[in-house]
């Protein structure tokens, strides 16, 4: 892992890409929510493919930043992506009303807890660095 330097024009880029994928998530998860069963299985997979792309970014903003409780953020991290292929290979094996309940009740739990614990803490050492983040999701 590389050294952790604060690179101000670079961490702000991570700060506005962040919030546009944030944009995103609550259309997606309401997508889900009413797709029908072929196409929940293909919105499904494109929204873990967004979500890890945001975890990236989310992940290399917390490096740049020197935010010490990277460790923590990053474990709550890879705990829900492996959640989602659970739930991923559920919905590819046909279990559509599971992987729905899952994305209407689970997903936004998760991202609502996870935004008030975590992502608060992150926002709050931007703020003291000069960056903003919100934390809704």
């Amino acid at each position: 892992m590389g050294e952790n330097t604060w690179n101000e024009p670079q961490s702000a880029g991570l700060v506005q890409e962040i919030e546009r994928f944030r944009q995103k998530f609550g259309d997606m998860m309401a997508s889900m929510a009413d797709a029908e069963d072929g196409s929940l299985r293909t919105q499904f997979m494109r929204f873990v493919a967004q979500l890890e792309r945001y975890f990236e970014l989310e992940n290399r903003l917390m490096e740049h930043s020197g935010y010490p409780e990277t460790h923590a953020h990053q474990q709550e991290h890879h705990e829900m992506l492996n959640e989602l292929y659970y739930f991923k290979e559920r919905i590819d094996n046909g279990l559509f009303s599971l992987g729905r309940t899952y994305v209407t009740v689970r997903l936004p739990e998760w991202f609502s807890e996870h935004a008030e614990s975590h992502d608060q803490e992150l926002s709050e050492h931007l703020a003291s660095n000069g960056l903003a983040l919100r934390t809704a999701a």
